[in-house]
């Protein structure tokens, strides 16, 4: 007769049966019977011989097929022997406990409300919508994340009344000595336009390095309009913790005297910044950022009896973003974010040429000012993308430009 029976089960019993004198029939259709049940998933662990039989032959995944087997009626009186010796009936097999399957523990998935996600910043890897999620919120702070990362910012700003103030923003005016670098006249207002690229590209998780080579146009009250490349800056960026959405990176950038001193473009002399960042998740929605950066300029522009005109600028400032719209999905972050930004600088030496001043001696000390700016905005990201808006104004009467309006774009790859 012919019924389904496993195809390895079935021939492993039949095997058993027949070489080893206590299998006969009625062991092969016992254990039929229960590979037939379990089959059709009638079957449940029981203690009877085709139970012990299935479990120790690791019955578990049955293909049913089509065998011989010989029915308990038609069994012989004797069992079946292939061997002219006798041969002792073995004890019956131990069932050994069935092993329960272990089944690895569930992750938690990452909720959808916040998170910079599993960073893998590598070089040579594409961290994608991760690191762009970890990217700082803010427009005007360095972003402390080491990674992979292309962006460029357009910035247009109005109202500076002391462009050569300690020789940050361009270089002493021509009139006073012959170190002097900057334009012939002394300037009583500049409105300029920057278009800044940037590229970071992370060597590994912890160490990146970037350059920036920022385009510049200046619209001055007294000397000429012009345009050209400003200052180049480079440098790197090293990772001293980076964990559980808490970011600390030291940064150091090497200013190089790239634009043309003499047409406002750039300080005509190299500058060194040393600086740390900050940036942590401290809400689903809400992330908070910071800086600390000292700019030292390499500088010997002498005014005579009042010093060296270039002077040290301390840089520092608080702000961060909060997610007004998620739109999240399972395989793309979407993000609205709203920011916010404080952004302020002291001046600890160096001088200024104020060309409102109706004095006869238009050199001014800069020492100790203090110049304040908020910052707010919109930022929108979208995978590896995005894109941002901000506005600032100065709140201090200090000011490097009394408003401006930055648009930036970034890619992180």
């Amino acid at each position: 007769m012919q019924i389904p029976l496993c195809k390895h089960f079935g021939r492993a019993a039949l095997f058993i049966a027949a070489f080893s004198g206590f299998g006969s029939t009625y062991v092969s259709a016992q254990a039929q019977h229960h590979c037939d049940d379990t089959l059709s998933g009638r079957d449940t662990i029981s203690n009877d011989s085709s139970s012990r039989i299935c479990d120790n032959l690791g019955v578990g995944i049955f293909e049913a097929c089509e065998v011989p087997v010989v029915s308990p009626s038609d069994a012989p009186s004797q069992p079946l022997e292939f061997f002219p010796s006798p041969m002792a009936t073995p004890e019956p097999m131990a069932s050994a406990p069935p092993t329960p399957l272990q089944s690895a523990p569930m992750q938690p998935a990452t909720p959808s409300g916040g998170g910079f996600g599993d960073l893998n910043l590598i070089s040579g890897s594409s961290p994608g919508e991760s690191f762009a999620a970890a990217l700082a919120p803010g427009t005007y702070m360095d972003s402390a994340p080491v990674g992979n990362m292309f962006r460029t910012r357009f910035d247009a700003a109005y109202g500076n009344p002391l462009p050569d103030r300690a020789e940050f923003f361009y270089a002493q005016c021509g009139i006073l000595s012959a170190q002097a670098r900057g334009p012939n006249q002394i300037e009583t207002n500049v409105d300029y336009q920057e278009l800044t690229p940037y590229l970071e590209t992370a060597l590994t998780n912890k160490f990146s390095f970037f350059i920036e080579t920022p385009m510049r146009f200046i619209n001055p009250d007294v000397n000429d309009n012009t345009s050209g490349m400003g200052d180049l800056n480079t440098g790197f960026k090293r990772a001293l913790y980076a964990c559980n959405g808490q970011f600390l990176t030291a940064q150091f950038r090497i200013y190089a005297p790239t634009g043309d001193a003499d047409r406002g473009l750039g300080t005509g002399h190299a500058s060194l910044e040393p600086g740390l960042l900050y940036l942590g998740q401290w809400s689903d929605r809400l992330a908070i950022q910071s800086e600390f950066r000292v700019w030292v300029p390499l500088s010997d522009a002498q005014v005579t009896g009042r010093g060296n005109f270039a002077g040290t600028v301390l840089r520092y400032g608080l702000g961060g973003g909060y997610d007004l719209l998620n739109l999240d999905t399972r395989c793309q972050r979407r993000r609205l974010t709203g920011t916010f930004e404080t952004v302020a600088w002291t001046i600890t030496d160096g001088l200024a040429l104020d060309g409102n001043s109706q004095a006869a001696d238009q050199v001014i000390d800069v020492s100790g000012d203090t110049i304040v700016n908020l910052k707010t905005g919109l930022r929108y990201t979208s995978g590896r993308n995005s894109l941002a808006g901000s506005y600032g104004f100065a709140v201090s009467n200090e000011r490097w430009y009394s408003d401006i309006m930055r648009f930036e774009y970034r890619y992180a790859f």
